[in-house]
């Protein structure tokens, strides 16, 4: 199921490609599927899901109710749960073993904190609750699985109602490129994408920084930089209005920075002496 903003989301790098008249290879190898109609999980019932359609179950989505105590005492559980195959693993917050609920535009790759634990969100029958998903709405579960030997990123779109009754899978994606990072809720092929003014967003190049400057506040904003041959070597989450990008580290030439949020796209090329 896509939300209306779901048209606005991609990689971008099919836009910074196109301006400087290379292919669009990173954007090319997002795989997407939707799942239609949308499963919804309800008492015990579970879903396998195989990422890449390799006929390898990657990860296993799960609700349950358990029963506890004894014929006078007994309280029970609603459980959501995403059960990783193998050596998968999901993104965790900082502060927990519990999977995060990333929200769209949020990087997932090998920077993230990664662990394995199953309950997406466990509700007690007295209202108490664990997890980071108890009444998610169109959240994102980011993934990391292996195609072979190879680590792959992805993100599994779920929503778990308030009180863990049941547990919706919506749709997913995955990077093929081995171990190339991710966005969450990105699907590869963009429409609609509206472009951000000079008024919004203005970029300067000095001293080998690049120089962003917000000057209006921004949904999820998310700075970009590819070579010509539109391999991308710097993605980061914008947390101020006013940020510098370092490009020491690369050698002179000419590059694309594309810098996005749910308002809109601005690219330009730029040019490092």
């Amino acid at each position: 199921m896509k939300n209306p903003f779901d048209k606005k989301l991609a990689l971008y790098s099919a836009m910074a490609a196109g301006i400087v008249g290379v292919g669009t290879q990173a954007d090319a190898q997002v795989v997407y599927h939707d799942v239609i109609p949308d499963s919804s999980l309800n008492l015990n019932e579970s879903m396998n899901i195989d990422l890449n359609n390799d006929g390898t179950v990657d990860f296993v989505a799960q609700h349950q109710d358990l029963i506890f105590g004894t014929s006078s005492s007994s309280y029970s559980y609603q459980v959501s749960r995403m059960n990783p195959q193998g050596a998968n693993m999901m993104v965790i917050t900082t502060t927990s073993t519990y999977a995060a609920a990333l929200n769209v535009n949020e990087l997932i790759n090998d920077s993230r904190a990664w662990g394995s634990h199953h309950i997406l969100a466990s509700v007690k029958s007295d209202g108490y609750d664990w997890g980071n998903w108890n009444g998610a709405t169109d959240k994102y579960l980011g993934v990391q699985f292996y195609i072979g030997a190879n680590v792959h990123y992805g993100w599994i779109r779920l929503t778990v109602p308030a009180g863990s009754a049941s547990m919706l899978v919506q749709d997913w994606a995955y990077q093929s490129i081995a171990d190339s990072g991710i966005l969450a809720g990105d699907q590869g092929t963009m429409v609609g994408i509206e472009t951000l003014t000079d008024e919004m967003v203005s970029v300067q190049v000095r001293n080998r920084q690049i120089m962003l400057r917000l000057h209006r506040d921004l949904t999820h904003p998310m700075a970009e930089v590819f070579d010509l041959s539109g391999r991308r070597l710097l993605a980061e989450e914008v947390t101020a209005n006013n940020c510098n990008f370092d490009m020491s580290a690369f050698n002179p030439g000419i590059y694309v920075f594309t810098f996005r949020s749910e308002e809109g796209v601005m690219t330009k090329k730029i040019q490092i002496f």
